[in-house]
């Protein structure tokens, strides 16, 4: 590289050189590099106990629990040749019910140890972030791929994507993948940078054209790390004429909870009319299949899952409003199961 560069024939590692290896290592003596251990390899082909007898490397096995055992027989490829896959294949993840309690820990284990891998509580396997990410540029790339019809973009995404199980419990946008986020947690807790699979969390829909008695619509959701937690933020914004506005629920669907204690709950806004002095007034009433009126709350939360709904609304001019619905949730740190732990304080 130097060569091409000054027109000289300077080599590429300078370091079998003994004067600058010297000088190169005093430096980092001066600096404090040489106290900071170096990372641990993700894959170990060798292990410091492959120098004792085998006899001993197989006691040491036995007397551990199952679990204990079966990561210590994966912690490299001399440990595994010497003790083979005994009790490995027991604990699969399709065996028996006791067992897979097992698996589960041991996957957990697993990921643990090694700074690449995450586990997935959807499909039950582990995923490697490094070999994740080089694909995960396709998904912004390739921006015809909202074009397709959803089948052909379920088959992308299978194909990009760590893992396309959707998360029955944690239901944040229809392109929600539980993997990714579990993937972006762990670069965060090591200090590495998350950025891009935080983009790729992110959701929005192009502008949809409704009703002309009510304009347009926009959907975006967002994904950022507040203290250790993950949080989301999904929005349907609406620009509607502020003399009369009607809500259809076929063009704005607005359910934002998906547990079933909410269902009661009027999300979808069906056949709202709110007036100019309503709006003004944040007062809001909904009119379904002929039934009296109800007046809507402004703010509302689920007690199941802990997510925050409020409704906004701003005047723009020229005889429009644009209503904003929001909806907010905080997931857990993404070590285990992706899930709900707390509703977030709305500003």
């Amino acid at each position: 590289m130097y060569g091409h560069c000054t027109g000289h024939n300077v080599p590429h590692d300078l370091g079998h050189f003994p004067q600058y290896s010297a000088q190169k290592n005093l430096s980092k003596m001066k600096t404090g590099l040489l106290l900071t251990p170096e990372p641990r390899p993700i894959e170990l082909k060798d292990s410091p106990l492959g120098k004792v007898p085998n006899e001993i490397i197989e006691n040491i096995a036995s007397h551990l629990p199952k679990i204990e055992s079966a990561t210590f027989r994966l912690s490299c490829t001399q440990i595994l040749g010497i003790l083979g896959d005994k009790h490995l294949k027991a604990i699969g993840p399709y065996s028996y019910p006791a067992s897979l309690w097992h698996y589960d820990d041991l996957l957990s284990l697993l990921e643990n140890d090694s700074p690449d891998l995450v586990m997935c509580w959807e499909c039950r396997k582990l995923h490697s972030i490094g070999k994740a990410q080089p694909r995960l540029g396709l998904l912004n790339t390739k921006r015809w791929f909202w074009s397709l019809d959803p089948g052909r973009q379920h088959y992308w995404q299978k194909s990009v994507l760590p893992c396309w199980s959707t998360s029955s419990d944690v239901v944040v946008h229809e392109n929600f993948n539980p993997a990714l986020a579990q993937m972006a947690m762990k670069l965060y807790r090591q200090g590495k940078s998350y950025q891009q699979l935080l983009r790729c969390l992110d959701y929005r829909t192009e502008i949809q054209s409704l009703d002309t008695r009510s304009g347009v619509s926009l959907n975006l959701a967002g994904a950022k790390i507040v203290g250790d937690s993950l949080l989301f933020r999904k929005q349907t914004i609406l620009l509607c004429p502020i003399t009369e506005i009607r809500i259809t629920a076929f063009d704005t669907p607005w359910q934002p909870c998906h547990c079933d204690k909410m269902k009661d709950q009027d999300y979808t806004f069906a056949d709202t009319f709110m007036p100019t002095n309503y709006i003004l007034q944040f007062k809001f009433w909904s009119q379904n299949n002929g039934t009296p009126c109800n007046e809507m709350q402004r703010r509302n939360c689920c007690m199941s899952c802990k997510m925050e709904t409020q409704i906004d609304f701003q005047e723009l001019g020229a005889g429009t409003t644009a209503i904003f619905l929001t909806a907010w949730q905080e997931l857990s740190k993404g070590k285990a199961n992706l899930a709900v732990i707390g509703s977030v304080q709305m500003t």
